[in-house]
């Protein structure tokens, strides 16, 4: 039996605890900051861009995404993927979407590579002939680790309205892997999608 002097402290913890559950259990709040995949326009870097054929259902089902589009990247014969989506757990959007975005290709392990200061995830494949790579924002930031971005604002997370994560994945094939992913089309394409995403503000 608990003593009676332990009593208030019980509360108090029940209480502290009560608030993250109220919150994301039966509010369910979720923050909205007004940003929109579709601000990302139909031309970017040159390319004109026309929609696959996935089903809208596809991005909730894969990425627990209500707001996304994937599109081809056409111009003089070369073409770039773009897919940009956003969730609320966080996820389901880092953890691995090249298994989603790129099935089917035999991508080496991911490295980082930093352009005009964004930490960009590049991944090659292995008969050195394509390369894919995605960008992780939340908020105002870019992100790198995202597990270790996770784990250090887990605390924040408890006690606020849960923010939207967006993952810009790109892919080009019949790009040699040797070649700087700074001279690719992705990079262009990626970097504008960026931008414009961003620019809602």
């Amino acid at each position: 039996m608990i003593s009676l002097r332990y009593v208030p402290a019980v509360i108090l913890l029940l209480l502290v605890a009560l608030v993250p559950t109220v919150i994301h259990l039966y509010l369910g709040l979720e923050e909205d900051d007004g940003l929109r995949t579709s601000a990302v326009p139909m031309e970017l870097a040159g390319f004109k861009g026309k929609a696959t054929q996935r089903r809208k259902a596809w991005g909730l089902a894969m990425f627990g995404s209500h707001d996304w589009f994937e599109r081809l990247y056409e111009k003089e014969g070369r073409r770039v993927r773009l897919f940009v989506g956003r969730g609320y757990d966080p996820k389901r959007l880092y953890h691995h979407p090249e298994i989603a975005l790129s099935r089917g290709f035999d991508l080496a392990p991911e490295r980082i590579v930093v352009v005009q200061g964004i930490p960009v995830h590049l991944l090659e494949e292995e008969d050195g002939e394509g390369i894919a790579a995605y960008v992780l924002l939340s908020g105002d930031g870019f992100i790198e680790k995202p597990v270790a971005h996770q784990l250090a604002t887990a605390l924040w997370q408890l006690f606020h309205p849960r923010r939207q994560m967006t993952l810009f994945y790109v892919a080009q094939a019949d790009y040699p892997v040797k070649r700087p992913f700074e001279k690719s089309d992705a990079e262009r394409v990626l970097l504008e999608a960026i931008r414009d995403f961003r620019g809602q503000k």
